[in-house]
This record gives structure tokens, C-alpha cells and sequence, in this order.
């Protein structure tokens, strides 16, 4: 449970840094007229991308190969099961931060599109930063939902496929909405 907790504090003050660096991005920016289309552009490519994906998955991990997936879950048992030292608090913090770079990778569209949708909404700073808390929150519960399951040992149940394949889904139609918005 430490272990998870230090991975999902490090993992929201990422994803924190990340959305107010984009938010200020837009500000610096400006050009609305030029960039708010094709963030829309992009938004709706990515929905479609998604949606995509969902029709054709194939119940497998697109990620990694299974023998690099098996080496990575040996490092995370040994990390998990050894004495908790502060070289394991870093190692947790930079297997979070690492994660948190693919994923980002992964998902831009999303966050990008956000903090648009933010910037060009006349509200104050708290309460942009009151949304962008209740994105965290909504983004980080699938990463506490899978942490919970794997931690009272049901991770061997089939879930993680299917649930990839329902983000998909969810994940297309957000980016459909958002671009459209």
C-alpha cells in the first residue's frame, strides 16, 4: 500500500505539472483562431482513432511484448516484496514519472483539448484549477481501481484486457466530444 500510494502521489503531481504547463501554453500562445480548430481537428482524429481501435481490438497488449511485460512484472515483485529504503521511494517515483511520460504520449489529445476547452472559457484561475483536480481525480480512478485489484491478488482474472478495450471506447467517444466542443 505504500508502494502504490508513493506511485499515485507522484503520478497526480506529474499529471498536475503537465495540465498547468498547458494550460499555460495556450496563454503564451494566443492564436486562438489558428489553434482551437485544430486542436479540434486533432481531438476528433484521435476520437475516431480510438473508436477504431475498440472495433478492431484483438485481446492483445499493444504496449509491450509478453516477454518484456513478464521482465517488468519480476522487477516490480522484487521491488514490492524487498525492504522499503528511500532507493525504493525513487525507484517508485521514477517508475511513476516514466509511466506517466509514455501514457502521456499516449493520451495527449485529451489533456491538450482540456486545457483548451479551459483557456477559452473566462473563469477564474482557482476554478480552472478546480477542474483541472476534478480531471486528476477522474483520470487517476482507473489507475486506483486496477492498484486496488491487483493488491488483494485478483490481477489474474481477465480484467485488464477488457478494460483496455472499454478505454478504447470511453477514450474515442470523449475525443469525439471534446473536439467537437
Amino acid at each position: 500500500w505504500q508502494l502504490v500510494g508513493i506511485f499515485l502521489l507522484a503520478q497526480a503531481i506529474m499529471y498536475y505539472l503537465i495540465l498547468n504547463v498547458w494550460l499555460t501554453v495556450w496563454d503564451f500562445v494566443g492564436l486562438d483562431n489558428i489553434v482551437t480548430p485544430i486542436i479540434g481537428v486533432v481531438a476528433i482524429s484521435a476520437g475516431i482513432f480510438f473508436l477504431y481501435k475498440y472495433f478492431t481490438y484483438k485481446g492483445t497488449c499493444t504496449v509491450t511484448n509478453a516477454k518484456d511485460r513478464k521482465e517488468t512484472q519480476s522487477r516490480m515483485q522484487r521491488l514490492a516484496t524487498g525492504p522499503f529504503t528511500f532507493a525504493v521511494i525513487l525507484g517508485i517515483i521514477g517508475i511513476a514519472l516514466s509511466i506517466n511520460i509514455i501514457e502521456f504520449a499516449c493520451s495527449i489529445g485529451i489533456p491538450q483539448t482540456f486545457t483548451k476547452i479551459l483557456d477559452l472559457n473566462p473563469i477564474s484561475f482557482m476554478k480552472k484549477q478546480f477542474y483541472m483536480g476534478l480531471y486528476m481525480l477522474m483520470y487517476m480512478i482507473d489507475d486506483l481501481f486496477v492498484f486496488v485489484i491487483a493488491l488483494v491478488s485478483m490481477e489474474k482474472i481477465g480484467l485488464t484486457t477488457k478494460y483496455a478495450n472499454l478505454s478504447s471506447l470511453i477514450g474515442g467517444v470523449l475525443m469525439l466530444i471534446l473536439g467537437l466542443i
